[in-house]
């Protein structure tokens, strides 16, 4: 199942919002997605509604992430303490890129593959004491085993004849006064999907290039504006581009 906007959400404005299912899914070969944006726009909260919508449908998800972030996160969504769906959501709280590193080489060890790989804030598990040069030879070669997770996740299983589409996103704290990292992800995932601040909060749209690369339907470039709520939420305000 291939990205959607709606996903994004909690399935409450899904409900009071109907025009989002005017938005069309991504196309399928658009297989990993960057969602970034500033600090504290609700990236997190954003990447936990992606992993329930898609534990809703029966995937497997394993996600890397910070436990505290996680914990305080996961304690004030009400949806998240009654779904049984949550169940097929493995949460690994990691610390550094040499455990996510590891985590990710040893991937034909787990007994079942993943349908969706999620990192949140992946810049949080690099070392803030390297010089610029090896954080980014750092940020690469995490992205590097992260992929090929993925790849071996999506790989043919010996006992079906049908191959398993595997998602990967990531998410991290990207400043549009400084998007040198932008195009180290570019390299591994093809869909990078841009929150800014905007008059009453935060918009969530597919970077303008990437919609031009890979002539994108105007569905799939809309606008969704939205703004924070108490304990970690969001509101969606509103939708440009809708049909």
């Amino acid at each position: 199942m291939p990205f959607h906007f709606r996903e994004f959400l909690p399935p409450d404005e899904q409900a009071d919002h109907p025009s989002l299912h005017g938005l069309a899914h991504f196309p399928d070969h658009l297989i990993g997605a960057l969602l970034a944006g500033p600090k504290q726009c609700c990236k997190t909260t954003m990447l936990f509604h992606f992993a329930w919508h898609q534990a809703r449908q029966g995937r497997k998800v394993l996600f890397f992430c910070n436990r505290n972030k996680m914990e305080e996160l996961a304690a004030t969504l009400t949806y998240a303490k009654r779904d049984a769906a949550l169940e097929r959501v493995q949460m690994r709280y990691l610390e550094t890129s040499q455990e996510l590193q590891t985590y990710a080489s040893c991937m034909h060890l787990s007994e079942s593959r993943p349908d969706c790989i999620i990192a949140d804030d992946i810049s949080s598990f690099l070392s803030g004491r390297m010089d610029r040069r090896a954080w980014d030879a750092e940020l690469v070669k995490t992205l590097a085993f992260l992929h090929d997770a993925q790849m071996f996740a999506q790989s043919t299983d010996a006992t079906s004849s049908d191959q398993q589409r595997c998602l990967l996103l990531i998410s991290d704290t990207v400043s549009q006064d400084n998007p040198h990292s932008i195009f180290i992800f570019r390299r591994w995932l093809p869909l990078l999907l841009d929150i800014t601040a905007g008059q009453n909060g935060f918009v969530l749209r597919t970077n303008a290039a990437v919609a031009e690369r890979h002539s994108l339907p105007a569905s799939c470039s809309s606008r969704m504006h939205y703004s924070l709520t108490a304990h970690c939420g969001l509101s969606l305000n509103n939708i440009e581009g809708a049909a």
